[in-house]
C-alpha cells in the first residue's frame, strides 16, 4: 500500500523564519522609539569599555617616550670598545663582532645607524715644544658632518674628511699653552709596533716598536657648548690630573680624514693595524626609536637589553678573545636605559611606578564595567517589563514561544551588532581627541621652550616662501608625528608639524587642516 505525500505542509524552518522576521518588524514599528535609546545606550556602553584600554595604553606609552626623550641622552646605548691598534678595515671588523648581540636583540629598536667616536692613546708632544716635556696629547675624531652644529668657530675651519694630511682643531686655551695658530704645524712621537702591545702582548712573537714622528695640521679654532650632550663630557680644555704630573690635551679631528692617514702608515711599514702600546678607544653611540617604542614593548625592550648586555660581558670577558684579530680588549655598554648592578635603568624605574599607578586604574576600570553591567541589565528588564503586554497580546494571536524569542533575539542581535561597529569607532575617534588636546599641547610647549630659536630660524625661512597663515616648518615634523603617528597606535592618523606666520609659535595642525597645506 503507497501513501501519498502530504503537499500542503510547509517546511516549518521557514514558517518559522517568517514569523520571526514579521514580529520584529512589527515591534521596531511600534517600540522605534525605546529601542533606539536603548541602542545608543548600548554604544555608550561599548564605547566606555574600549576607550578605557585605548586611553591606558595611549597615556603609558606617551609617558614612556616622555621619560625616553627627558633628556638628550637619555635614548642613547653606548657601545665602548678598547683595541689594541687601529685601521679602516680593523675598525669595521670590530664593528661586526662588538654590535652584533645588539643587531641581533635590539635592532628593532635602534633608530638608524650608530654614530662612531674614537680617542688615541696620550703622546708625547714633538713641536712645538709644550710647557713641561711630561704633556702628552691625545686625539678624539667624529663626523665633522655631524659635530659641525655642536662647535662654535673662534677662528679657521674645521678638519676636512677629504684631506690628504692631518687634520686638527683645538680650543684658543690648547692653542695659548702649546703656541699654536691656524696653519701651525703639531707634531707627536708616536711609537707604533708590528703587532698588538702592551697589555695585549703575548709571549711570543714579540711586537717590533716603530719610532716615528706622526705630523698635523692646525685648521681651526674652536670652543664647545658647555654641557653640550654630543661630546659626553669632553670639552677639549687643557687637563692637568690631581697628580700634577703633566697637562693633558685632547684636539679634534675628522675620522675619515684620521683613519685615512692611518691606513697610509700601515702600508708605509707593512703592518695591518696602527698599534699603540695602550689601548684605543671606539665609541659607538646608538639611538633608541622613541616614536616607534609603545607600552606593551616595555617589558621585550628590557628584557632584550639585558640579554645583550649578558652576552656581551659573557664574550669579552674571555681574554683569549684579545690575541684574535681585530684584537678587542674590552667592550662595555652603558647609557640610562642599561641596567647597572645596584642601580636600576630609566626603563625599570619607569616600570616599577607603572605597576603602582596600574592599580587605581584597574579599580576604576573594573568600577565602571561593573556599572555599565547594572546599566544593561536594568535596561534590559525595562524592556521585559515594557513588552509584557506585549508578549501576551502575541501569544493571544497564535504565535509560539519560539517565535517570541526569536523576535527579542533577533532585535537583540542587531543592536548588538550595531553597537559593536559604532563603539570601536567611537572609542577611537575619543582617544584621538584626548591626545591630541592633552599630548599636543605639551609637545608644542616643550619644543617652544627648549629651541625658540631654531623655531625662529625656520620660521624666517619658510615665511619668504610662502604666506599662508600657517606655514610648514621642517624642523617640527618630527614632533608631530611622534604626537598624532606615534604617541598612540591609531592607524591613518596623519598630522604636520605647521608655525603660525602671526606668533611664529609651532603647532599641531588639525588632519583635515593639515592635508589642505602644501
Amino acid at each position: 500500500m503507497s501513501s501519498t505525500p502530504n503537499t500542503s505542509q510547509q517546511p516549518i524552518n521557514r514558517r518559522l523564519v517568517t514569523s520571526v522576521v514579521t514580529l520584529s518588524l512589527w515591534r521596531w514599528r511600534q517600540q522605534w522609539l525605546l529601542l533606539m535609546m536603548i541602542c545608543i545606550g548600548m554604544i555608550a556602553a561599548v564605547t566606555i569599555v574600549c576607550t578605557i584600554p585605548l586611553l591606558s595604553s595611549t597615556m603609558q606609552t606617551a609617558a614612556l617616550r616622555n621619560v625616553l626623550r627627558a633628556t638628550p641622552d637619555s635614548p642613547e646605548v653606548s657601545l665602548r670598545v678598547q683595541v689594541a691598534g687601529l685601521s679602516t678595515q680593523s675598525i669595521e671588523q670590530t664593528y661586526q663582532l662588538a654590535s652584533t648581540p645588539l643587531q641581533q636583540h635590539v635592532a628593532t629598536y635602534m633608530n638608524g645607524l650608530p654614530r662612531l667616536d674614537f680617542q688615541t692613546p696620550l703622546s708625547s708632544i714633538f713641536s712645538p715644544e709644550p710647557p713641561a716635556s711630561s704633556d702628552r696629547l691625545g686625539i678624539y675624531g667624529t663626523s665633522m658632518d655631524k659635530a659641525a652644529s655642536h662647535v662654535m668657530l673662534v677662528q679657521g675651519r674645521l678638519p676636512q674628511p677629504t684631506s690628504t694630511d692631518a687634520e686638527i682643531a683645538v680650543t684658543p686655551e690648547t692653542a695659548q699653552l702649546l703656541k699654536l695658530h691656524v696653519g701651525s704645524k703639531l707634531v707627536l712621537n708616536w711609537t707604533i709596533y708590528t703587532g698588538p702591545a702592551g697589555h695585549s702582548v703575548s709571549p711570543s712573537p714579540i711586537p717590533i716598536p716603530i719610532y716615528l714622528q706622526f705630523s698635523m695640521h692646525v685648521v681651526g679654532m674652536f670652543n664647545v657648548r658647555a654641557g653640550d650632550p654630543y661630546w659626553h663630557g669632553y670639552n677639549f680644555l687643557p687637563y692637568a690630573p690631581d697628580t700634577g704630573c703633566c697637562t693633558q690635551y685632547t684636539v679634534l679631528s675628522s675620522q675619515q680624514n684620521f683613519f685615512a692617514v692611518l691606513d697610509q702608515l700601515t702600508s708605509s711599514h707593512g703592518v695591518s693595524q696602527v698599534f699603540f702600546f695602550d689601548q684605543s678607544y671606539l665609541f659607538w653611540y646608538y639611538q633608541l626609536a622613541t616614536s616607534r617604542i609603545t607600552i606593551t614593548q616595555l617589558n621585550d625592550l628590557i628584557s632584550q637589553l639585558a640579554t645583550t648586555q649578558a652576552k656581551i660581558a659573557d664574550t669579552y670577558n674571555d681574554p683569549y678573545i684579545a690575541y684574535q684579530p681585530p684584537y678587542i680588549q674590552k667592550v662595555d655598554i652603558f647609557g640610562a636605559v642599561i641596567h647597572i648592578p645596584g642601580v636600576p635603568s630609566i626603563l625599570e624605574t619607569f616600570r616599577s611606578k607603572l605597576a603602582v599607578v596600574q592599580i587605581p586604574i584597574v579599580i576604576l576600570a573594573l568600577e565602571i564595567i561593573a556599572l555599565i553591567l547594572l546599566f544593561v541589565g536594568m535596561m534590559t528588564l525595562l524592556l521585559v517589563d515594557r513588552q509584557a503586554d506585549t508578549i501576551a497580546l502575541i501569544r493571544s494571536w497564535g504565535a509560539s514561544g519560539g517565535q517570541v524569542f526569536g523576535a527579542f533575539m533577533s532585535q537583540s542581535i542587531i543592536l548588538s551588532l550595531i553597537a559593536l561597529i559604532i563603539g570601536p569607532l567611537l572609542a577611537v575617534a575619543s582617544v584621538w581627541a584626548i591626545a591630541c588636546c592633552c599630548l599636543c599641547v605639551f609637545y608644542n610647549r616643550s619644543i617652544v621652550a627648549s629651541s625658540s630659536s631654531r623655531c625662529g630660524k625656520c620660521y624666517l625661512e619658510c615665511s619668504s616662501a610662502s604666506s599662508t597663515e600657517y606655514q610648514m616648518v621642517c624642523h617640527w615634523r618630527r614632533y608631530c608625528s611622534d604626537c598624532h603617528n606615534g604617541v598612540f597606535p591609531l592607524p591613518g592618523i596623519t598630522c604636520r608639524c605647521l608655525v603660525h606666520s602671526k606668533s611664529g609659535l609651532p603647532v599641531c595642525a588639525p588632519p583635515i587642516l593639515a592635508a589642505t597645506q602644501s
